[in-house]
């Protein structure tokens, strides 16, 4: 009996240690890994950031290390200053804590952003506020090193504003869900993705294209880190009650964005197309007769280049065929 209560003994002492050693880590760590987080990110960019409260959890999603950051704005300077390019209720993210125990490169396992508001704007002369990094003969990339095979990675309730005064272009989001997945230490891996947006605004030129239309995105993209290419695998998208597909790719170059996509409407149902229209799809548009057929495909080719004045070749065909609408009344 004795024997029994001694090993009892010693396995509650090691349990309580082994606690008390858990709930001592995150304080233990918290500010070298802020100190860390924040060296990576004035290191790395032209802006004004700051958060309002900073905290490490370690039972969350143990054995990993969770950081959270409440309150994160980015502010811009010089041409933006006084514009905040973001603001970030909450970030969420978890951290292998064997890496950080070694001293790196830091794991991050998940990322949740909660109710993001990005604003980004784009000067007649196209200068942006997103443009916030520096240039790489600035940065020091030996200090602090990350690696990110995401699980899975997530932004609830989000909304976008994208004012494009260079190229006469509005478009204004609410309501973003997105999540997704991929192993984003691989040069080569697939990206999974689920988008869902409550309500979307699109003007070009001051013409409006879409008015608090509703936007669902299931894609699947291949992402070619070594040459920055992205290709669609598999995607459908549903703006209201139009659903759309798209092939092709998209290549980030040393300037601006080189491109060969093809969209086209798998469904030519002509009420499908109706539904898009500014102000069709409002409460009993499910009421309204629409009959007749559309065709709708289209191709966007070449280089967007601000500097160059560079845009892609832009080629879009849409045809109605005996279309007509009757409202109830």
């Amino acid at each position: 009996m004795k024997i029994i209560k001694r090993v009892l003994l010693v396995f509650g002492i090691l349990l309580f240690l082994l606690i008390g050693t858990a709930i001592a880590i995150p304080f233990f760590f918290k500010a070298q890994i802020l100190a860390k987080a924040k060296a990576a990110i004035n290191e790395q960019i032209n802006a004004k950031v700051d958060f309002s409260d900073a905290n490490v959890y370690m039972f969350r999603h143990f054995p990993h290390l969770d950081l959270t950051l409440t309150d994160l704005t980015i502010e811009g300077i010089n041409e933006f200053a006084g514009i905040k390019l973001a603001a970030v209720k909450k970030i969420a993210v978890t951290l292998n804590l064997s890496s950080i125990l070694k001293g790196g490169p830091y794991e991050i396992n998940s990322v949740a952003i909660t109710e993001p508001k990005i604003h980004v704007l784009v000067s007649k002369n196209g200068q942006a506020n997103y443009l916030i990094t520096k240039p790489a003969a600035e940065v020091d990339t030996t200090s602090v090193q990350f690696k990110a095979k995401l699980d899975h990675y997530s932004l609830t309730n989000g909304s976008l504003i994208y004012d494009d005064a260079s190229l006469n272009t509005y478009a204004k989001a609410k309501g973003i869900n997105h999540e997704g997945g991929g192993d984003f230490t691989a040069d080569l891996y697939d990206l999974t993705t689920k988008t869902t947006i409550d309500s979307l605004d699109v003007r070009y030129d001051g013409i409006a294209y879409l008015s608090n239309a509703k936007a669902n995105l299931d894609a699947l993209f291949l992402v070619d880190q070594k040459n920055s290419k992205y290709t669609l695998k598999d995607n459908d998208l549903l703006v209201n009650a139009l659903r759309v597909k798209g092939d092709g790719w998209i290549q980030l170059k040393d300037a601006g964005y080189l491109m060969d996509l093809k969209v086209s409407a798998p469904e030519n149902n002509f009420k499908n197309l109706f539904s898009i229209i500014p102000g069709a799809f409002l409460k009993g548009y499910e009421n309204v007769k629409v009959g007749g057929q559309f065709n709708f495909d289209g191709t966007i080719k070449g280089l967007y280049d601000s500097a160059l004045n560079s845009i892609p070749a832009l080629n879009f065909n849409l045809g109605v065929d005996n279309g007509k609408v009757q409202y109830p009344g």
